[in-house]
């Protein structure tokens, strides 16, 4: 089965992920805006997704043979998107769990936001300026483009905002155990 889906949000996209492994559907290749999925024993599988910078080619096989190590494969990589799979053993899987790895995720994929915002922006402006009739393709007399890419970079800000203040939290909780451990070291 194939499902097309177009998430701005990874969080909104892990959780669809993982709703469709609850509903016994195992997601087994990515490709751009499509999902492929197989059918599966309900829950048997938990999904995360990463945003990675690519460094090296090698330096990507060795971290997917590390996550390899700890049972965690990878389903499909795309445009530095990571998508991985483990078997479900009722603990919650999470790639970052401290507040450092956390905000460079969220820099990661705020900087993904911007590309795509930028790239709607110059979108809008080419459609603006040719002329009347070419601006399609058009769907119910409307010029896709001229509707669509708007709403991207509005999806754009409003994850944006959701993740400077997930960072801004982030780094409030990292100053609070920064705080506890010297209060620590002095008791």
């Amino acid at each position: 089965m194939t499902k097309s889906r177009i998430f701005f949000n990874i969080e909104k996209e892990i959780k669809w992920l993982n709703e469709m492994s609850s509903n016994g559907y195992r997601l087994t290749n990515k490709n751009c805006f499509s999902y492929v999925f197989e059918v599966c024993e309900p829950n048997k599988y938990i999904y995360q997704v990463e945003k990675r910078s690519f460094i090296s080619k090698a330096e990507d096989e060795d971290y997917i043979d590390f996550l390899n190590n700890l049972n965690i494969r990878l389903i499909n990589s795309q445009f530095g998107w990571f998508y991985f799979e483990k078997d479900n053993d009722g603990k919650k899987f999470e790639i970052f769990t401290d507040p450092s790895s956390k905000i460079k995720q969220y820099k990661k994929l705020i900087g993904a936001l911007i590309i795509i915002s930028i790239f709607s922006t110059v979108m809008i402006t080419n459609c603006l300026t040719s002329p009347p009739g070419s601006r399609g393709p058009y769907i119910f007399n409307l010029s896709f483009p001229l509707i669509c890419n708007p709403l991207a970079i509005l999806a754009c800000i409003v994850t944006c905002t959701k993740y400077a203040i997930q960072i801004k939290k982030l780094f409030q909780e990292k100053s609070s155990r920064i705080a506890l451990a010297i209060l620590l070291d002095f008791s």
